[in-house]
């Protein structure tokens, strides 16, 4: 699997075997039947068994094996929280999304100072030794 590839979650082969398990507990009768519960086509239904599928497809796929019903069966009560819409532009309050995936790349001085300050907390040693054993390393 190429990494970045839509089968990231869910190969050709467990798809495969998804579809198996639900012919043999009786949840499907064909493909036709298949494609109707994922809400998709018969021609996606090939497609995914040769290529695999996204994470969204994982868990649709997980969700009828354990007998699962649509969320527009479900009741929720009127009380529960409304998820607001953000634009483009962010939100309301003009603030930009703080992704926890933005990361700060750090270089190897501040990389290899995170490193040693671990180690010396972890086992307590002064810094003499840390300088010591890169020493060791370097020869």
């Amino acid at each position: 699997m190429k990494k970045g590839s839509t089968a990231d979650f869910m190969s050709g082969e467990q798809f495969e075997a998804f579809s198996r398990r639900m012919l043999a507990a009786n949840a499907i009768r064909d493909i036709y039947d298949l494609a109707e519960q994922l809400g998709v086509t018969v021609r996606t239904i090939n497609r995914m068994r040769d290529t695999g599928g996204d994470k969204m497809l994982a868990l649709a796929c997980q969700a009828l094996v354990n007998g699962l019903t649509p969320f527009d069966e479900v009741e929720v009560p009127d009380t529960a929280p409304v998820l607001p819409k953000y634009g483009a532009r962010g939100r309301p309050d003009g603030s930009k999304d703080r992704s926890p995936r933005k990361r700060t790349v750090e270089t190897e001085d501040e990389m290899r100072a995170r490193i040693e300050a671990e180690v010396r907390a972890k086992f307590g040693l002064p810094p003499e030794a840390v300088a010591e054993a890169d020493e060791e390393v370097a020869a």
